[in-house]
């Protein structure tokens, strides 16, 4: 008898619909408005995060894209920086940052993915720009020819970034 009771009892629980409050419209457009309002926000995120891990930081904001792929990573920056503070043409570097959306849409740098050693030394000193596209977010950048002078790169390599599990990489 307590058995037909207790399955009785799961059955109608079951059955209960969960008052669950769904989403407004209000709701949804209150989210997006923070969400624009987060963007607005991100060189500053950027930039904050690159001096502390670098010099001389160098941040345009239209090298960010929406990145579909790693876990916990919404979007990707790029910029340039003297990684060592030393000072010097062979010092700087590209370098990519992650970041990903935490309360109220707010963003944030996700560490685990944006330290300096994060970004392959197989990309190009110099990366132009990152762009997201149907096929991955693609970068353009700029390695020595033979001919170049020191610190000018002329020669065009073009990709799409990867995380390889390890690092930002490109195909």
């Amino acid at each position: 008898m307590k058995l037909k009771r207790k399955m009785y009892l799961i059955l109608m629980m079951l059955g209960t619909p969960l008052s669950v409050g769904s989403q407004t419209v209000h709701d949804i457009n209150a989210w997006e408005e923070r969400k624009a309002e987060a963007l607005k926000h991100m060189p500053e995120v950027v930039e904050s995060y690159a001096n502390s891990i670098g010099c001389n930081v160098s941040f345009n904001p239209r090298n960010f894209a929406r990145w579909q792929g790693s876990p916990g990573v919404q979007y990707i920056a790029l910029v340039v920086l003297d990684e060592g503070c030393a000072g010097g043409s062979a010092t700087w570097r590209s370098i990519l940052l992650a970041l990903r959306e935490g309360a109220n849409a707010k963003l944030l740098i996700h560490p685990g993915y944006s330290l300096p050693e994060l970004t392959s030394p197989r990309f190009p000193q110099l990366i132009d720009s990152i762009s997201a596209t149907p096929h991955g977010v693609r970068f353009t950048g700029r390695v020595a020819d033979a001919d170049d002078p020191p610190n000018t790169p002329s020669d065009t390599l073009n990709g799409i970034i990867v995380w390889s599990g390890t690092e930002w990489t490109f195909r």
